[in-house]
């Protein structure tokens, strides 16, 4: 019996320190072992710095995926998705999509020309990111200096492809005549300037030289001290110094690209090309090829690697339907497909108001989009909805409302009334068992208004044919333009898509030139149908002139001109007492200083947001 509890004791013994060293293992691990990586917000960060990060905490090229697409509010290189939200645990991936700027090939609507001058022009033109424009003058007997003209192409253009912008010169009938200087005894900056101040049309030609500096002109092809007129155009050629030939890139990362490029005051642009022999995100090839001289200021073309010819291809499961939007939104994006929400809702007995009714379930390529739609509940039935309609209006109404699932059927009975119009329903009414809608209206017979005693009608021999049916009307599905460029363009009413759109213009800070404000109706619409847009003329602008214009002969009327012309504008006025030494006379406009512009600001037009400062001298 020894033994045999000695035995017992021993395997207890020995179960309790198995139990103590697993329990120890357990809690070394939890304390001392590898955490947990959770995200971090990548939302503000660069593609750098995001880079440094995955460095720092070595997390895998498996795990981390960037892609880059075009985005019109990130700026270029930034974060604009990340898929794990900041603070939540990073599983096995991590996708991270970089904004390539906005899109150069995406045609954008141009503002209304009329009163525009250059430098609104330029101002829109920067504030909707273009990057290929330039100006030219011709003379003009109908618009004075500096109005804009016209533009080449004109009403839509691509931010990347180049856009001439014809500026008027004027007409002087005396045909001022203008001497060429040397340009070889000029900096481009000061070339530039003569250029715009005389109204000449500059192009310049860069061309690589180990001949002469960098910055120095090479030839113009109008020799100095020749008399030219306005609107003439003049080809200055600078040179870009020795160069640098292209490196060869092949299969390198965007980063050593960019390094390179830094370095070497080149500009670079990046494309994606499919390749089979190269991996994703890594240089394919580059224009001008490897070997090529360029020169400071020169743009490197980079085409990347999509990766394989092999597709990707992502699941997306049919299990959730009443999902709500967000989270829908956000488990598509993070499967690395794309989202389009249908303008069209769906009524629901068993989908809540607002979450996912309909979508795209299956097998797709990385990339693909996911179209959904919505539910919008339960169809709940509302008379005024057909009080007031004829038939055939109700019956294109129920057919609308059935393609949505609503369930909904209608019931008519005619009744001589001569207090509604002939056809017109009245008193419509519904019933509603489980899902279904039943509707009964009162169809009015009258004679033109007027009553008439009931007659009970002949038998008719046989039965009458039935009526044919109405012919339905057409819908069009019209998209929702606030927030994008009127698709009227400039004009004031246009028909696109058979929809008339009848467009009002006002000025408004929110919105750039040209894009929709607001807009009266959208969605499933009647062809033919009328859609109202008020669309932005973008922020008001006012003239701002020399000080000369608003000097009165005192201090009083100065200050009431000032006020007068310049009201509008975010307006300080300083007022300087004259002391005894200085030499200002009273009323005297001692500077006027324009946003960052300072006193060095050219007159013209200026947003009224613009902070104007006037300092005016008073003598006592």
């Amino acid at each position: 019996m020894k033994d045999f509890f000695k035995n017992k004791t021993n395997l207890i013994l020995s179960i309790v320190l198995a139990v103590l060293v697993v329990v120890a293992a357990y809690l070394a691990f939890v304390m001392f072992g590898p955490k947990p990586l959770t995200a971090i917000d990548f939302t503000k960060l660069s593609e750098n710095e995001v880079k440094e990060w995955a460095k720092k905490y070595e997390v895998s090229d498996d795990v981390l995926n960037i892609a880059y697409e075009y985005d019109e509010e990130i700026e270029k290189g930034y974060v604009v998705y990340q898929s794990v939200k900041a603070g939540e645990r990073i599983g096995d991936k991590l996708n991270i999509v970089i904004s390539n700027g906005c899109d150069p090939d995406s045609e954008v609507a141009l503002p209304s020309l009329k009163d525009m001058t250059k430098a609104d022009m330029k101002m829109w033109l920067d504030e909707n990111k273009f990057t290929n424009y330039k100006f030219e003058y011709v003379l003009n007997d109908e618009l004075a200096v500096d109005m804009v003209v016209e533009t080449k192409p004109a009403n839509k253009a691509s931010r990347g492809k180049e856009l001439i912008i014809i500026v008027s010169a004027g007409n002087d009938e005396d045909n001022i005549v203008i001497t060429v200087p040397d340009f070889k005894n000029m900096n481009e900056k000061e070339i530039k300037d003569w250029a715009e101040q005389n109204k000449v049309n500059l192009h310049i030609n860069y061309v690589v030289s180990p001949t002469y500096p960098s910055g120095t002109v090479i030839e113009q092809n109008v020799a100095s001290q020749t008399d030219i007129k306005i609107g003439t155009s003049i080809e200055v050629t600078i040179s870009q110094g020795a160069g640098v030939a292209v490196k060869d890139f092949y299969k390198a990362n965007r980063s050593t690209v960019n390094e390179w490029c830094e370095a070497n005051k080149i500009k670079v642009l990046f494309y994606y090309t499919e390749s089979k022999d190269v991996a994703k995100n890594l240089v394919v090839s580059t224009k001008p090829k490897a070997g090529t001289l360029i020169g400071e200021g020169d743009t490197l073309t980079v085409y990347l690697s999509e990766g394989a010819n092999v597709v990707k291809k992502v699941t997306v499961a049919g299990d959730m339907l009443n999902m709500k939007e967000s989270a829908f939104i956000e488990h598509i994006k993070g499967l690395g497909l794309k989202v389009n929400k249908q303008n069209t809702t769906y009524f629901s007995t068993t989908i809540a108001n607002g979450n996912i009714y309909s979508y795209d379930d299956g097998q797709f390529d990385e990339g693909s989009t996911i179209n959904y739609a919505l539910s919008i509940g339960k169809y709940s039935f509302n008379a005024k909805d057909y009080d007031g309609k004829t038939q055939s209006q109700i019956n294109s109404l129920i057919q609308d409302l059935n393609a949505r699932n609503a369930h909904v059927s209608v019931k008519f009975t005619k009744v001589e009334n001569d207090k509604y119009s002939n056809d017109t329903a009245y008193g419509c009414s519904a019933k509603v068992e489980g899902i279904d809608t039943y509707i009964a209206c009162n169809i009015a017979i009258n004679n033109g208004g007027e009553s008439k005693p009931t007659e009970k009608p002949e038998p008719s021999p046989s039965p009458s044919p039935s009526p044919s049916p109405s012919p339905q009307p057409t819908y069009v599905n019209v998209e929702n333009h606030v927030g994008k460029a009127s698709p009227c363009g400039s004009e004031a009413k246009c028909t696109v898509q058979d929809i008339n759109y009848v467009v009002s213009f006002e000025h408004n800070s929110s919105y750039a030139n040209g894009v929709v404000i607001t807009q009266d109706k959208s969605g499933k619409l009647e062809a033919k149908s009328t859609v109202n847009l008020t669309v932005s003329l973008g922020v008001e602008t006012s003239y701002i002139y020399d000080k000369q214009i608003y000097m009165q002969t005192n201090y009083n009327d100065t200050l009431n001109k000032v006020n007068s012309n310049l009201g509008m504008f975010d307006l300080t006025i300083n007022t300087h007492d004259v002391k005894a030494e200085e030499d200002y006379s009273d009323g005297q406009i001692i500077s006027i200083s324009v946003g960052d512009l300072g006193e060095g600001y050219k007159p013209g037009k200026y947003p009224i947001t613009t902070k104007v400062v006037v300092t005016i001298a008073r003598r006592a």
